[in-house]
């Protein structure tokens, strides 16, 4: 879905928020993250790998969107380091 928004929607903002119209899009994924991480726990080595690689995929999509806001805090509640990484490889 996100491949599917026009570029220009991005170019001229600033500040850390994404377009007040993927508000709500955006809080769904940080949801997204947050219901992969709970279910993951308990769980084997590689399922949790596996969640902590769709945690990463998530604070990539956000930073896509300019929702730095919302990507860094994923990244922090799920202490994902590599968070400057993930976001300049959009």
């Amino acid at each position: 879905v996100i491949a599917c928004f026009p570029k220009q929607w991005f170019t001229n903002l600033t500040g850390d928020k994404t377009i007040s119209q993927l508000e709500n899009f955006c809080r769904y994924l940080v949801h997204l993250a947050d219901t992969i991480y709970r279910n993951s726990i308990g769980s084997s080595d590689v399922e949790k790998r596996n969640a902590r690689e769709h945690i990463k995929q998530i604070i990539k999509l956000l930073a896509s969107v300019r929702a730095l806001d919302h990507a860094i805090t994923v990244a922090n509640d799920h202490n994902v380091k590599e968070f400057k990484i993930l976001i300049e490889g959009k």
